[in-house]
């Protein structure tokens, strides 16, 4: 009867366990999908300025004689 109230609880303890690591997993999925979609915006607008630099000059000022 003693073994048994210790495996009962030896189980609840476990489910427990399981429950709070995938609540901590998804909280952590939810933080790398963030910073993933934060490092892409960043990487287009580095992109995007870094080509926009790289275009030759247009026309430029006018020179005086």
């Amino acid at each position: 009867m003693l073994r048994e109230g210790f495996h009962a609880a030896g189980q609840g303890f476990d489910a427990d366990m399981l429950s709070r690591a995938g609540k901590r997993a998804g909280l952590l999925a939810e933080y790398a999908d963030a910073a993933r979609i934060v490092g892409q915006a960043c990487e287009c607008v580095y992109d995007s300025l870094t080509a926009y630099q790289s275009l030759p000059k247009l026309g430029g000022a006018p020179t005086r004689p």
